[in-house]
């Protein structure tokens, strides 16, 4: 009979039972039927007892697979429910399932806040101190400092801009061991992007006649900050790779690959409060600007990938800790209830819905399929990545099982 788990729960009221075949069955999780002692009696034949070979669970648990094989069925039951009732949850993490995912060297990087968020990996750079990066450092800051000195403030076309010349003043830090390299290349790529857009915008709207024109001091200061960030961009030896992304034909050719499944994870993320707001303004910004035309686009193409892929190491990293974890099934309770639940969800307000993940397992799911195909393009099916991700999603489906 093609036993199910649904199935194995109407056995489990036949507390008297002393022999049963679960062989070559559809039974994935046994944990039901430590309920039947009988099937441990003291009394049993050998042939009597518990048989389980060829079935789903033992593909989720290896030691299951060895208990199997015992030959008395006695005890066979006596050493598998003990091990069983050993388990705090179901499916046991693997081996091979671990935390410890790592994040690429290119693209933003990504940590767990105190609210239990995802945020940006602020840590500095580690790189030498020089003459030439510290005087153009300070040169930077001077000619930020000098554009917004100069800005006018009631003037709504020029307020975006001021708005990114004060983020980049904000990511220059007091010292250049102190900036974090990608943060400051997007600030300043924004800037470039930002002045062009501005100048074919007043070019089209007629405005030149009373705006700054490209002559005017505050149009020079904007320009020698540009400038001056291209010149310390191409020195810094964590910025400078940034803007030279794109050169390799067999990386342009696999982000290309990428680009309708980034896509779906940008749409999919859009939504997701356990991600900052910033961050997902932040990617779209690239997706955005990786749909154009160009070197800029292409670099912005590979950029978004890097950046993604560090996005779900991240996440799948912080379900892999939620998920072992023996409490994770009442913090589900309590995130369907709308309460915020231990250090990952606390602070975070949740709307949670069909698509709306109130913690890290959760998040994980709704992200497939694109975490599947994503992560079977950039690491392989075997990867230990993709065994993580596997293993959260079995943890779910088994956690709320057990809580119907």
């Amino acid at each position: 009979t093609a036993i199910s788990d649904a199935g194995l729960q109407q056995i489990t009221r036949l507390t008297g039972l002393q022999t049963l075949y679960l062989d070559n069955t559809a039974i994935s999780d046994l944990r039901p039927l430590t309920v039947l002692q009988g099937l441990v009696a003291d009394d049993l034949d050998p042939w009597q007892g518990l048989h389980f070979k060829n079935i789903p669970a033992l593909d989720l648990d290896p030691k299951l697979r060895e208990l199997s094989e015992i030959e008395n069925g006695t005890e066979r039951g006596r050493q598998t429910f003990a091990y069983l009732d050993s388990l705090a949850f179901w499916p046991p993490k693997p081996d091979n399932v671990s935390p410890d995912i790592k994040q690429t060297g290119r693209g933003f990087r990504y940590t767990i806040n105190q609210t239990g968020q995802i945020d940006y990996d602020k840590s500095p750079a580690n790189i030498p101190d020089t003459p030439p990066l510290n005087q153009l450092h300070q040169l930077l800051h001077i000619e930020a400092g000098s554009y917004l000195d100069q800005a006018p403030a009631d003037d709504e076309f020029y307020s975006v801009l001021t708005e990114k010349v004060t983020e980049y003043k904000n990511c220059l830090a007091p010292s250049v061991n102190e900036i974090v390299p990608m943060l400051l290349w997007k600030s300043g790529n924004d800037l470039r992007i930002q002045l062009r857009d501005y100048e074919r915008q007043e070019q089209a709207s007629g405005r030149m006649a009373n705006t700054p024109s490209l002559g005017s001091p505050l149009r020079t200061t904007l320009e020698s900050l540009i400038t001056l960030h291209n010149t310390f961009a191409s020195l810094h030896p964590e910025i400078a790779p940034l803007d030279n992304m794109g050169i390799d034909p067999a990386e342009r050719h696999k982000a290309k690959l990428d680009q309708d499944l980034l896509q779906g994870v940008v749409e999919a993320i859009r939504r997701q409060d356990l991600i900052l707001e910033k961050l997902r303004s932040d990617l779209r910004d690239l997706h955005d600007q990786a749909s154009g035309d160009g070197k800029g686009a292409l670099r912005a193409l590979l950029l978004e990938d890097e950046s993604l892929q560090n996005l779900i190491a991240q996440i799948v990293s912080q379900a892999v800790i939620e998920a072992s974890q023996q409490s994770l099934g009442s913090k589900i309770t309590g995130d369907l209830r709308g309460v915020a639940v231990g250090g990952v969800a606390g602070a975070v307000t949740t709307a949670l819905g069909p698509e709306i993940a109130a913690n890290y397992p959760q998040l994980v799911s709704v992200l497939e399929p694109y975490i599947g195909q994503l992560v079977n393009l950039w690491h392989g099916p075997n990867s230990n990545i993709a065994a993580a991700a596997d293993w959260v999603k079995l943890r779910l489906k088994y956690t709320l099982a057990d809580d119907e």
